[in-house]
């Protein structure tokens, strides 16, 4: 079976063909993978709400909370620098 032929007499290649049906047949599959998926994203991500910070992420924090600092006072920022 190289080509199909239907009704109006056109040709369609065997290759398109099954590219046609591949698709066909994996968008059910890839939005039943989508509610699966966003399940289980859901319970990671109450897991990550439950944990508390490690030590990087409080030094991250107090750092990022420093630069914020320094950014609504310049003059701050230059005298910690010299």
């Amino acid at each position: 079976m190289k080509n199909v032929t239907f009704t109006t007499r056109r040709t369609l290649s065997r290759r398109t063909f099954l590219k046609g049906t591949g698709v066909a047949l994996a968008l059910p599959w890839l939005d039943a993978m989508h509610a699966a998926l966003a399940a289980e994203l859901k319970t990671a991500r109450a897991a990550l709400a439950a944990k508390a910070p490690s030590a990087t992420e409080d030094a991250l924090a107090t750092a990022l909370k420093d630069a914020q600092a320094n950014l609504a006072n310049p003059l701050h920022a230059w005298a910690k620098l010299h």
